[in-house]
């Protein structure tokens, strides 16, 4: 759980134990084990590439199967 008090953010645990006091609640969540509010870019990234990667190999096997149809 994080809770705002006093300007600041409180995390605690699923037991109620405190696990600090931090200024913003991307680390207050962070803490607890919770997903930032902000998008993780570089997992996107390595899933994008590695989809593009697939994409590519279809398109030089489907354009080899082509080549060797039509001759």
């Amino acid at each position: 759980m994080v809770e705002r008090l006093d300007g600041v953010y409180h995390a605690r645990n699923a037991r109620g134990r405190a696990l600090g006091t931090f200024d913003d609640l991307d680390s207050a969540r962070y803490e607890i084990g919770g997903r930032s509010l902000e998008a993780p870019v570089a997992s996107y990234g390595l899933v994008t590439k590695l989809l593009w990667g697939v994409n590519a190999v279809a398109v030089v096997i489907a354009l080899g199967l082509a080549v060797m149809l039509f001759r």
